[in-house]
């Protein structure tokens, strides 16, 4: 299913309808799926209510799943940006098309059977922000404008070369 589908279904939803009623200064944050093998898991859409720092997500699958508020996932200091549905010019597939030439031109030697896909805007812009995560725990990310479909960034990296360890915890290297 397209994104921009998958948030009309959401928004069209009776559970959408109540909740922003309650929470008006919301706005579209994210949107989240994953990619094992040949087939898409559902959508999840995250709203981001500035007032209380926090994020409501709905899930569609075969119906409209609110789940429950939570904390953002991010640094203190990072404003989440809206999502502005008129830049969402390339699909999740397209997206992950030109995620994968740009894999196989720069990395050939990678290969992932499972992708984490995020439409969110960062500092980057409007990106389609791409994971692949191999069997050998390598981590390739990509970020896709959703506008014009260009590589804004590519990275690779060893899951284990992540370096964000505290120095008190005793499995850390």
């Amino acid at each position: 299913m397209k994104v921009i589908d998958a948030i009309g279904k959401i928004e069209g939803s009776k559970e959408y309808g109540k909740w922003i009623k309650e929470n008006p200064k919301a706005y579209l944050a994210h949107a989240f799926t994953m990619k094992e093998k040949e087939s898409f898991e559902s959508w999840q859409v995250g709203y981001y209510n500035p007032e209380r720092n926090m994020v409501t997500v709905f899930e569609l699958d075969s119906q409209v799943t609110m789940m429950p508020e939570s904390e953002v996932f991010k640094r203190e200091e990072t404003v989440v940006k809206a999502l502005d549905t008129k830049k969402i010019a390339l699909d999740v597939e397209q997206a992950l098309e030109a995620a994968i030439a740009l894999g196989r031109e720069k990395y050939p030697l990678i290969r992932s059977d499972k992708q984490i896909i995020v439409l969110q805007n960062l500092e980057e812009g409007q990106v389609w922000n791409i994971t692949f995560i191999s069997p050998a725990m390598d981590v390739l990310n990509i970020k896709v404008s959703s506008d014009e479909g260009k590589i804004v960034s590519h990275n690779l990296n060893r899951i284990f070369e992540f370096k964000n360890f505290d120095d008190s915890n005793p499995l850390a290297g």
